[in-house]
């Protein structure tokens, strides 16, 4: 009889962040808070290297709205952050990979023929064709606006046609992000997995990690003045 194999550490011990506002951790609580058939989430924001608490609020519910609200709230106290830690809730990823489950390996014709063990050689899998349709997800939506002001003024010494002209000019003048595409990876794949719903979605999946860049741009809001003279 074989060993079960040990399972590793759930939360394994780390150093702190030495500075505050390197890593905040943001998580909410679901309880009777005040003792009655009503229940509330508090949600609560803490630094990683000091514990201190820059945001505690009891919301109806732990939503996108309520996160990104409390997350405003520190931003505008305390200055940007870091990074932030959160749970897997599904507001925080751009689609639920629970919604998916990966098609079970199946053994070759020829494998099934030679009574081969699931994994050894020289057994062959083969897939199976999924039944989720094309193009079903949407990406976040790319969002650009761009703004100028120009003034011409006639100026008589550079001759009947002279004229200066001011120009301002605002990239991505509303200073609006644009997400990148999410992790689309849902499965690793595992070729000892000969059953549906036994691999469970990569933690990534579903998440969106960085911005994208308009062409020309810096990611965020530009602004350039010009002057010129025509003659």
């Amino acid at each position: 009889m074989s060993r079960e194999r040990k399972r590793g550490v759930h939360r394994r011990k780390r150093e702190r962040r030495p500075l505050p506002g390197m890593l905040l951790h943001i998580d909410g609580s679901r309880h009777h808070w005040f003792q009655d058939d009503l229940w509330y989430d508090l949600l609560v924001i803490l630094d990683d290297a000091t514990s201190r608490i820059y945001y505690a609020q009891l919301v109806e519910e732990e939503s996108t709205m309520t996160v990104l609200g409390a997350l405003r709230k520190v931003v505008e106290q305390e200055g940007v952050f870091c990074a932030l830690y959160s749970d897997r809730a599904s507001h925080f990823f751009w689609y639920n990979p629970a919604m998916f489950s990966i098609a079970p390996q199946t053994l070759s014709p020829a494998a099934e023929q030679a009574s081969c063990a699931p994994g050894t050689a020289p057994c062959n899998f083969i897939g199976q064709l999924g039944n989720s349709g094309r193009d079903i997800l949407s990406g976040p939506p790319f969002r650009n606006w761009d703004f100028s002001l120009v003034k011409d003024t006639k100026v008589g010494f550079l001759g009947e046609a002279g004229s200066i002209q001011f120009r301002a000019e605002f990239f991505d003048v509303l200073n609006h992000p644009n997400f990148a595409l999410p992790n689309g990876l849902v499965f690793s794949g595992n070729s000892g997995d000969l059953t549906p719903f036994s691999e469970k979605p990569r933690g990534t999946a579903g998440s969106i990690t960085k911005t994208i860049v308009p062409s020309g741009g810096t990611g965020a809001r530009n602004i350039q003045f010009a002057l010129r003279l025509e003659f």
